[in-house]
């Protein structure tokens, strides 16, 4: 099934009712054009949301790409340092990437919205978590690298 705009271009250019394209026969009757404005209403607020998913997955994605990128690079240059410091900014770099991947996939599929609209107060309850257990291992990598030096 083709976007709802494409269907409403499709009727305008042939002069015909919507339904008579998804029924696939013209049954004689000119869509009025009020019903013609409620669809193209329509149409518009699908293509809106179409485009904010799209700017979505490619923000997630582009936030993994350069993730992954400064991770690996990270990996390759950093043979030999043992700072507990460098290790946690390249794993913490190496997740957001694959974090990225994982949130660009759920949200894709439809999966991400399903969770936000059952269970919003669980998805703050995650983040704060998520926040807060980011910012002790830093603290912890920070203080490591610290006992480290000296």
């Amino acid at each position: 099934m083709p976007d709802l705009s494409i269907l409403v271009e499709l009727a305008d250019f042939y002069d015909v009712d919507i339904r008579d394209i998804i029924d696939g026969e013209r049954k004689g009757e000119d869509m009025n054009k009020e019903e013609k404005e409620r669809l193209q209403l329509v149409a518009d607020y699908a293509e809106t949301e179409k485009n904010t998913l799209l700017m979505r997955l490619r923000i997630f994605s582009i936030v993994g790409l350069v993730s992954l990128i400064a991770g690996l690079v990270m990996l390759v240059l950093g043979g030999d340092n043992n700072l507990p410091v460098y290790d946690y900014l390249m794993g913490t770099l190496m997740g957001v990437s694959i974090g990225a991947l994982l949130v660009a996939v759920f949200y894709s599929t439809g999966a991400l919205e399903n969770m936000r609209k059952r269970k919003r107060t669980l998805m703050k309850v995650l983040l704060v978590i998520s926040i807060l257990f980011l910012l002790g291992t830093f603290i912890a990598a920070i203080i490591a690298s610290l006992l480290y030096i000296y």
